[in-house]
């Protein structure tokens, strides 16, 4: 009787191993596991990379002194060395490039390239891809350039749209108006009671 007792022990906990066992937490598939998590939600490899961070959540800086003196910004990444250097409170920037968004201390602003937006102080919301485009942006704003140096001595203009190698290079306030701002009123009200009224049929 005792014989029996003791298999089915060995039994039960045989599978009470087995079933721990498939529950339990696996290794990294990479050796060494990945590092650089901080509290907050916040991410940082590479020398002095999210070196000044107080109360910021969600940052991710990778390379040398990425995001370096962000405090309270929320929701940047900052990818390449000197990338958003000097954001300390300004969110939700995405910057790719070696000093992209280097003087940054505005909010949604996209930099993709080298230099891209370097010198991008309070705008928000523009857009660079390529080298050194916007590259002189200070305070304008909703803003996109696709090229290198595209409107790239922009400085406070709005609005702009340029697309090629050095489009719009030498705008520096110059900003588009809508048509709808420049309009007679009259005019204007009368085109917003067409559009939103859409086509009529015939009779």
């Amino acid at each position: 009787m005792k014989t029996i007792i003791k298999t089915i022990y060995l039994a039960v906990a045989g599978v009470s191993l087995a079933c721990f066992t498939g529950f339990a937490p696996k290794a990294f598939g990479v050796s060494p596991p990945p590092d650089g998590g901080y509290p907050n939600k916040n991410t940082a490899e590479g020398h002095d990379a999210l070196f000044s961070l107080t109360n910021g959540t969600s940052n991710t800086a990778n390379g040398h002194a990425a995001l370096k003196a962000n405090t309270n910004g929320d929701r940047n990444t900052a990818n390449g060395a000197l990338a958003l250097f000097t954001n300390v409170t300004g969110s939700e920037n995405t910057a790719t490039g070696y000093t992209a968004l280097f003087f940054n201390r505005g909010s949604w602003n996209t930099a993709n390239g080298i230099g891209a937006l370097h010198s991008n102080a309070t705008g928000t919301n523009n857009t660079a891809n390529g080298q050194r485009s916007l590259y002189d942006n200070l305070n304008g704003s909703r803003n996109t350039a696709n090229g290198s140096g595209a409107l790239g001595n922009n400085t406070m203009g709005n609005n702009n749209t340029a697309d090629g190698f050095q489009t719009l290079g030498n705008n520096t306030t110059g900003s588009f108006t809508s048509p709808w701002v420049i309009m007679p009123a009259a005019a204007s009200a009368r085109l917003m009671t067409l559009f939103a009224s859409g086509p009529r049929a015939r009779t």
